[in-house]
């Protein structure tokens, strides 16, 4: 059963070898391969050392080796000496025998295996782990042993058994001729008495056909004459009995030995005359060889044959032990070949590599090598290399020349304006240039290569190419100068001129075909043209009326055609053919100047083109153009054939004279035009032309208008809408030219025009140019500007006056509602004690109540309906009086400063207002300062003239009294200062503001004739700029009455309202001051009140109001039946309203809702002494 050694442990060698290099070449192949090796240059040192340590996995051993050989190393292996041993795998490498030989030599040693030196590395450990996994591959040694005797026969088997033999005992000859039959034995022990003439035979049988076989002979017999009978017949030995059978092993083994050293004599005999006549024929192929030949070990020169010196230029003397970098012309060279070659040695399964290089040879000049190696071990390349060199410098040579001489042939095959192409016998193509190439619609040359002509863009002609291909082949004859037809890749069809030849080689046979062509195409087109041409010239010149002459100056002879004579009305025939019936025809006024000029032209032998006016028949002056070429030259230079052509272009020269004459009316009308006219240059945008017109809106001269563009007089803002309309216009995205915009005078000012224009197309090539009218449209578009901001403010005035009457009406309510929170708040106060918690919340009511107060007032005020009071101020005075609680508003961050105008003029407007106007303004700053800022407020005088309105249109001329207010805040875009003013519009945070801030401040200016400007820009702050009238000394300020406090004396009031919680509360109030209250819900109440009451009623305090009669009516309808009372008025309307049922709200006799108890009483009081 085979076991697999290896599984648990890295198999022990010992290798024996008295060749050091050997023993560890093979030792690195075996530890290579996976084997742990223990290498011995002695088998009596390896038998020791195991004999000692145990057996190994195998051993590896030489055979011929001192003291102990390789023969008795490999008998003690297996004699029972080393019986331990016995079965250890034994492999013999020896480079004594090869083939057939060797099988036998292993069987002889008792070994296992024998490899031939120099061993294969991959054989070598394939064998050894084939004997590792219990193979043998060889036998051991076969002995017959012939005795009759079982006892020796017995002893016989047993000993040769445990030297490792396999014995075959027989006991009889019959016995023996059997088993010779099956094959012969390795040895054969023979007792002699068995013996006979067949016996005899057998042993000659051995000596002659199996020399391999050692024969042993054991007798009794002690005649010296048998033993030498038998050795001559070839026996190996013999025995006398008795002897020990050890004795008889050690025959055996020598008998073999000797056996083999005569046959390994031989064999090395043999071998020696064969390497010596191998070594003859390699020397002599070696010095014989065309190439270089050579060996190196790491790059060092060992070896060289005569033509590599001669290759070089070096003696071999002067390579042999130098390194091969003195034949290289360069490191990189050296270096290169080096890389590459062991590169390819490695990779290569056959150990060879090939390289094109350069060597240096010793006199300085380079030559091309191709070199080609290989190593002479295949595992082990560094053990040398050797290496062939052939001399390609020639060839090299040869092949430059001949690409060069291909390409050149190529160049010239690509250049000729000619196709060019050849064919194989089978009308195949075996290449063309590239002009044939590009015909067929292939990208080179090499592409039509194996293609014929029904795989073309031709493939329709292929039967007919092919049949001239077959003609020109077979006669042996060219086919040239024909021409035909042919289709293109893309579907078109040209015309070719064509010449075919036959195509030799060097023996003169025809191979094929070669064949050239030009396309003639454009040839024929033109021959056909021109033919047309011809006739259609011929057909033109007399359609045309066109006359043609030739004349011969020296030889006095000229030539008229009969259109000549036909455009002046005669026939040919009537009129000889002179140079003098042109002269007499000529008009008189043009005859001298045209007949110099045609002899000018003859002396100076150039042509000419003149006209001149002719006589017709009929009377008639003709204009006539002639045009004289030059035909022939004398050496001179003088002309002597001229030829040339009569035209009549009487039209075309009445036609200029009318154009002429028109030219001259127009420029009349464009030089007097009002309208300015310009023409420019497209291209460059430069003025070329321009009318008075337009000289007087630009304000420039013409030379100074020459020498600008477009660019340059129109307003910067306009340029570039003006670029984008162009642009338009050119790409046919409207067909009128209009655009209006606006141009920079010379002077700086500012003209609106109207440009209507279009493009110019005359001259040859047409010249780049535009004409266009300009209309000056400034005073109109003055007039429009004023006309939209009239109209912007009669709409803010419509809107004011609609969103006014919503808030009168809301004020009116919303008052009612105010007059009773504050009266109730005012009367609860009265009866809580100061120190009370409810006193506190009901303050916090009346807080809020006066607040909406306030904006009540600002609603009334934005709509122009609040009840106001103006009075005769100084802007400056109620400015310093607003500084403290302004700088309050603005806080410690803003800084406030104060510039007042000296002798301001006072105006007139109510002080609660001008504090509300500066109130806001205030709060406006604040609210636009978002850090440290500034608030600065400036007064002054100012006076309006007419020219005002251009600068602040709305404004009218008069003297106003200036108050501008300006901050430094984060500024208003221009589109958000179009609403600034409208009412409920703010730019600020939700909750942060009403809207009605700057919507007030503007309802206060208007409302007292005045007007108010903005500027500002983002991140630039804000200026706000009011212009209020100057007060006259006529509207002196209404005199202030002091306020009347006091009960009352015993008065009765009566009261009529129709809100019923206004009417109780101020029935409580006028009992609570002591006067007796007749109260009323309505007028009819009231007017039966009065005349029912018996007691006198000192005043009525009413409602103005009111369903059904109001106030006003109520009052005088009551005065009929009491004439001294007197009236109050009171009401939560105001402005229009009012005035629409006769109260004037500035009247002392009215009393504006919400008010305070102080003031109703205060009032009463007033109107009762008055």
């Amino acid at each position: 059963m085979k076991t697999n050694r290896r599984e648990s442990r890295t198999p022990l060698a010992v290798v024996v070898n008295d060749d050091v290099t050997q023993l560890k070449l093979l030792s690195a192949l075996l530890t290579k391969g996976g084997f742990r090796a223990t290498s011995f240059t002695s088998a009596a040192e390896a038998l020791a050392h195991m004999h000692q340590h145990g057996a190994p996995d195998i051993v590896v051993t030489d055979l011929y080796m001192p003291e102990l050989d390789g023969w008795r190393f490999c008998r003690l292996l297996r004699s029972p000496e080393y019986k331990q041993l016995n079965a250890i795998p034994v492999m013999v490498i020896s480079a004594t025998f090869s083939g057939e030989t060797t099988s036998r030599i292993t069987t002889e040693l008792g070994a296992d295996a024998f490899l031939s030196a120099p061993v294969d590395g991959r054989e070598l450990i394939e064998t050894a782990n084939a004997l590792l996994q219990g193979d043998r591959l060889c036998h051991p040694a076969r002995v017959l042993i012939a005795t009759d005797d079982p006892a020796l026969s017995e002893a016989l088997e047993n000993i040769f058994a445990e030297n490792g033999y396999e014995p075959l005992p027989v006991p009889s000859f019959g016995e023996i001729q059997k088993t010779l039959e099956k094959g012969f034995p390795d040895v054969f022990i023979l007792e002699h008495h068995l013996l006979d003439d067949t016996g005899n035979e057998i042993i000659d049988e051995l000596h002659s056909q199996h020399t391999d076989c050692v024969c042993v002979i054991i007798a009794d017999d002690p005649n010296p004459e048998l033993a030498l009978s038998w050795m001559r017949r070839g026996a190996a030995a013999y025995l006398r009995k008795p002897f020990a059978p050890e004795y008889l092993i050690e025959v055996c083994a020598r008998a073999r030995r000797e056996m083999s050293l005569l046959r390994v004599e031989d064999l090395l005999d043999r071998r020696a005359r064969a390497e010596r006549e191998h070594e003859k024929h390699t020397q002599s192929i070696f010095r014989a060889a065309p190439v270089g030949i050579g060996v190196v070990v790491r790059r060092v020169f060992t070896e060289v044959n005569d033509k590599f010196c001669a290759m070089t230029g070096y003696a071999r003397e002067e390579l042999i032990g130098r390194t091969s970098r003195m034949i290289y012309p360069s490191d990189a060279d050296y270096e290169f070949v080096g890389r590459e070659k062991y590169r390819q040695i490695e990779s290569s399964k056959t150990a060879t590599g090939t390289v094109e290089t350069r060597f240096l040879r010793k006199d300085g000049n380079v030559i091309d090598v191709l070199l080609s190696s290989t190593a002479i071990d295949p595992d082990d390349p560094s053990m040398g290399i050797t290496f062939t060199a052939l001399d390609i410098t020639e060839r090299k040579r040869m092949e430059t020349e001949l690409r060069e001489s291909r390409q050149l042939l190529r160049d010239v095959l690509d250049t000729v304006p000619v196709r060019v192409f050849w064919k194989d016998r089978e009308s195949r193509y075996l290449g063309c240039n590239l002009a044939c190439a590009r015909d067929a619609g292939l990208s080179r040359p090499n592409d039509i290569v194996g293609k014929d002509d029904y795989q073309m863009g031709w493939k329709d002609q292929a039967e007919k190419y092919r049949a001239d291909d077959k003609e020109v082949m077979e006669s042996g004859y060219s086919k040239l100068g024909y021409e035909e037809t042919q289709s293109t890749p893309s579907g078109g069809l040209i015309w070719l001129r064509t010449n075919k030849v036959p195509l030799r080689n060097e023996q003169g046979d025809i191979i094929g075909v070669l064949g050239t062509y030009e396309d003639i195409t454009e040839q024929k087109r033109i021959s056909h043209a021109l033919h047309i041409n011809a006739e259609q010239l011929s057909l033109s010149l007399k359609a045309g009326r066109v006359g043609i002459w030739e004349f011969w100056p020296f030889q006095d002879k000229v030539f008229f055609n009969e259109t000549w004579f036909t455009i002046l009305g005669y026939a040919p025939d009537e009129m000889p053919q002179h140079y003098n019936t042109w002269r007499d025809l000529l008009h008189p006024d043009d005859q001298p100047l045209a007949e110099a000029y045609v002899q000018k032209h003859i002396q100076t032998g150039s042509d000419f083109d003149l006209q001149f006016r002719m006589k017709s028949k009929n009377g008639e002056w003709r204009w006539i153009q002639a045009c004289g070429y030059v035909v022939e030259r004398a050496q001179d230079g003088k002309a002597e054939h001229i030829t040339g052509t009569h035209t009549d272009i009487t039209e075309r020269k009445l036609a200029e004279i009318a154009l002429r004459e028109s030219e001259e009316r127009f420029r009349g009308i464009y030089e007097i035009s009002p309208v300015g006219i310009a023409v420019i240059n497209t291209r460059t945008q430069q003025f070329i032309e321009a009318n008075e017109g337009f000289l007087r809106i630009v304000g420039y001269t013409l030379e100074e208008l020459r020498q600008l563009t477009v660019k340059a007089i129109t307003h910067p803002e306009d340029w570039p809408r003006e670029q984008a309309y162009n642009q338009d216009y050119t790409a046919g995205k409207f067909d009128k030219y209009e655009l209006e915009k606006r141009f920079v005078r010379k002077d700086g000012e500012i003209r609106h025009v109207i440009v209507a224009a279009d493009f110019l197309h005359f001259g040859k090539p047409p010249r780049a140019l535009a004409c266009g009218t300009i209309v000056d449209i400034t005073e109109r578009k003055q007039a429009e500007e004023e006309r939209e901001s009239l109209q912007e403010q009669l709409i803010q005035a419509q809107k004011m006056e609609s969103i006014g009457r919503l808030a009168g009406g809301v004020a009116h309510d919303f008052n009612n509602m105010l007059a009773v929170i504050l009266g109730q708040t005012e009367m609860a106060l009265e009866q809580i004690a100061p120190e009370s918690q409810l006193r506190k919340d009901l303050q916090e009511i009346e807080l809020a109540a006066q607040r909406s107060v306030e904006l009540t007032r600002q609603l009334l005020a934005f709509a122009r309906k609040q009840t106001v009071s103006p009075k005769t101020l100084v802007v400056n005075d109620a400015v310093e009086n607003m500084l403290k609680m302004l700088k309050r508003l603005l806080g410690e961050n803003i800084e406030l400063v104060w510039n007042p105008g000296e002798n301001l003029w006072p105006v007139l407007i109510d002080p609660s207002q001008m504090d509300q106007i500066l109130i806001n303004m205030a709060v406006n700053a604040h609210d636009a300062i978002a850090g440290p800022g500034q608030l600065r407020i400036e007064t002054g005088n100012m006076i309006f003239d007419e020219a005002a309105g251009k600068t602040l249109p709305g404004i009218s001329p008069g003297e106003y009294v200036q108050l501008s207010v300006s901050d430094t805040g984060c500024g208003i875009d221009e589109k958000l200062l179009e609403h600034i003013f409208e009412p409920f519009f703010t730019t600020k945070a939700e909750g942060r503001g009403t809207g009605l801030g700057l919507s007030t401040v503007y309802g206060a200016v208007k409302q007292n004739g005045g007007h108010i400007t903005v500027e500002s820009a983002p991140g630039k702050g804000t200026r706000f700029r009011i212009f209020l009238p100057r007060a006259q000394d006529s509207q002196a300020s209404a005199v202030e009455t002091s306020a009347y406090q006091g009960a009352a004396s015993g008065e009765t009031v009566l009261l009529v309202e129709d809100e019923p919680a206004i009417l109780q509360l101020t029935r409580r109030v006028l009992e609570k001051y002591g006067y007796t209250a007749l109260t009323a819900a309505s007028a009819q109440e009231a007017l039966a009140m009065a005349e029912k009451h018996a007691g006198p009623i000192h005043l009525l305090l009413t409602d103005v109001v009111m369903p059904g009669m109001n106030g006003r009516d109520l009052f005088e309808n009551i005065r009929l039946v009491r004439p001294d009372i007197k009236v109050l008025y009171m009401s939560g309307y105001t402005g229009d309203t009012l005035l629409n049922h006769g109260v004037n709200n500035t009247s002392p006799d009215f009393l504006q809702k919400p008010f305070s108890i102080k003031i109703l009483v205060d009032k009463i009081r007033e109107r009762l002494d008055s």
